[in-house]
């Protein structure tokens, strides 16, 4: 099983970034602040996920975290549906992760850190990645 590594090494209200890698390949992450696992709100809590493909009908073919407090539907944990999917600043998400090709910490117009071409980064994640489920570990690194 192919295990991805979601690097976290900021966070503020502006939005918690990370690095998330495979082997050689590299993309940016951008989720919401940490808001004590409220639904909706905050991102993905630290740990060790499964990460499936997943249909969904808002994103089209996107992956899903199960694990942990984060169930796969409504009522499996404290938290379901966390998705990666394309977005550009935590205000797009619900509790999500994005991934850009490219970040910003701080970006004035949106007041709000910031992923870059997200559709061709989940487009490139897809191609190394694959649709097989896949183990996802969520960590805070220091700088």
């Amino acid at each position: 099983m192919k295990t991805l590594y979601i690097n976290r090494f900021a966070s503020s209200e502006h939005g918690t970034r990370s690095t998330v890698t495979y082997e050689d390949s590299l993309w940016h992450g951008i989720e919401r602040p940490w808001l004590d696992n409220l639904p909706y709100e905050s991102c993905i809590p630290t740990g060790t996920y499964t990460l499936l493909p997943w249909n969904s009908p808002r994103y089209g073919e996107v992956y899903i975290f199960v694990g942990g407090s984060v169930g796969l539907t409504e009522g499996d944990g404290d938290r379901f549906a966390c998705l990666i999917h394309p977005a550009n600043w935590p205000r797009q998400l619900q509790g999500c992760l994005a991934l850009g090709k490219k970040s910003s910490e701080y970006y004035e117009k949106e007041k709000s850190a910031a992923v870059w071409s997200s559709k061709d980064a989940l487009a490139d994640f897809r191609d190394v990645m694959g649709y097989e489920p896949m183990q996802a570990i969520i960590r805070w690194v220091l700088p």
